[in-house]
């Protein structure tokens, strides 16, 4: 694990604060995960960060082809003990739980954005922002403005 209050942008180098204290056993982290030929991959969990970290590492030993990290680091050649990572954004606990997970979700794509990760600039394979939409669409049912969830995919209880 990189230690440190700070992370710089893969690409620019432009400096960026580590957001929370946090160590392995972290929960509700995003992460920044970084190879040794410069690629970054930006991912988020739920559990214990070491636990996570641990999941990319099997990944990378058995050669998933489903892991865009796995994938580059086989294809590479590069070895599982190169991995590098470490915990950029802490996401505190709030009222409702809910509320926690689709911040996370919002904290990983803010990331990937930031520090440009998704291929071909680095090892993220798209980023997601129906994340940001789901509380749009509750805010336009609540008003009586229709909801537009053919963007969001989601199912409306407010609408019937």
């Amino acid at each position: 694990m990189i230690k440190g209050n700070s992370f710089l942008h893969p690409r620019t180098g432009k400096s960026f604060s580590v957001r929370g204290r946090i160590t392995c056993r972290t929960t509700f982290v995003v992460y920044l995960l970084k190879c040794p030929c410069g690629f970054c991959y930006v991912g988020k969990t739920k559990r214990e960060l070491r636990v996570r970290i641990n999941e990319h590492k099997s990944n990378i030993r058995n050669h998933d082809i489903k892991s865009s990290v796995a994938r580059h680091f086989n294809e590479s050649g590069h070895d599982v003990c190169t991995l590098k990572f470490q915990g950029i954004e802490a996401v505190k606990a709030l009222k409702r739980v809910g509320d926690r997970e689709r911040y996370l979700l919002q904290w990983e794509a803010y990331w990937i954005f930031m520090l440009q990760t998704v291929h071909p600039n680095g090892l993220n394979e798209e980023l997601v922002l129906n994340c940001f939409l789901w509380s749009l669409c509750v805010k336009m049912c609540i008003y009586s403005l229709g909801c537009a969830h053919e963007l969001c995919g989601a199912y409306c209880w407010l609408m019937y």
